[in-house]
C-alpha cells in the first residue's frame, strides 16, 4: 500500500478484511489501514469466527507497516493465522477484540491469534486489544468452555511446527476478561508436554495488561 494514512481497507462488518489460503509463495501485506472486519467462519474449525482484520491458513505471509484496528472475531480480532509461516513486523495492532457476542463461547487473541504457526512478531505496537468471554457458567467451565486467553497475543500448538520469536514489541493495555481469562498481554499453550516448539519472548515492553492469571 501507499501508506496506512492514505490507503484504507475498510471491512463491511460481515467478514475478514483480508483473506489468504494456500499461498505458499512468500506474500507481503504492507502499508494499509485494516479496519471494520468481523472474521471468517472456518468450517474446518467448528465454524469458529476467525481473523477479523486478517485471516490466513496454510500461507507464507509478511504483514508489515499496517494499522490494524477496530476489528472483531471469535479467534484473532486483529489477525488469525493457522498452519502458516509468518513475519508480523512494525504494525500498530490496536483496539481489536476477540468477542463473538455469545455468553457461552470461548474467544482467544484480541490482537493476534496463532494456531500451529511459526515465525516472528517484532517491532509492533500491540495495544488496547481485548479477549472476552461471558459471565461465569460453571458447567461450561468444567467442559473447557468460556476461555478468553491472550488479550494481546494468543499462541496455540497442537503439534510440532517450529519456533516463534516475539521481540522488540510494545505490548500494553491489553485485557483478557470473563470466566476464564489468562494472559492479558501474551498467552501460550501447547497441547502436550512432548511438543518441542520453541517460543522466545525477549526485549519486549509489557505494561498495563490485565488478566486473571498473568497480566503480562
Amino acid at each position: 500500500g501507499s501508506g496506512a494514512d492514505t490507503c484504507v481497507l475498510q471491512g463491511n462488518g460481515t467478514s475478514s478484511v483480508v483473506f489468504a489460503s494456500g499461498i505458499t509463495q512468500s506474500t507481503a501485506l504492507y502499508g494499509f489501514t485494516i479496519a471494520g472486519g468481523a472474521g471468517f467462519v472456518a468450517p474446518w474449525s467448528e465454524n469458529r469466527i476467525m481473523g477479523g482484520g486478517i485471516f490466513a491458513d496454510q500461507s507464507v505471509l509478511t504483514i508489515g507497516n499496517n494499522r490494524i484496528s477496530g476489528n472483531r472475531a471469535q479467534f484473532g480480532g486483529g489477525i488469525a493465522l493457522m498452519n502458516s509461516h509468518f513475519h508480523i513486523t512494525n504494525n500498530n495492532i490496536v483496539s481489536n477484540s476477540a468477542d463473538s457476542g455469545s455468553a457461552t463461547a470461548s474467544n482467544m487473541g484480541g490482537g493476534i491469534y496463532l494456531y500451529d504457526s511459526k515465525g516472528k512478531i517484532d517491532q509492533n505496537t500491540i495495544s488496547n486489544n481485548l479477549a472476552s468471554s461471558g459471565a461465569l457458567n460453571p458447567t461450561l467451565v468444567v467442559s473447557g468452555g468460556q476461555m478468553a486467553p491472550g488479550g494481546g497475543i494468543c499462541m496455540v500448538f497442537s503439534k510440532n511446527v517450529g519456533d516463534v520469536n516475539v521481540s522488540g514489541n510494545l505490548i500494553n493495555s491489553n485485557t483478557a476478561t470473563g470466566a476464564q481469562h489468562y494472559g492479558g498481554g501474551i498467552y501460550c499453550y501447547q497441547s502436550s508436554n512432548t511438543l518441542t516448539n520453541s517460543i522466545s519472548i525477549t526485549d519486549n515492553t509489557l505494561s498495563g495488561n490485565q488478566g486473571l492469571d498473568g497480566g503480562g
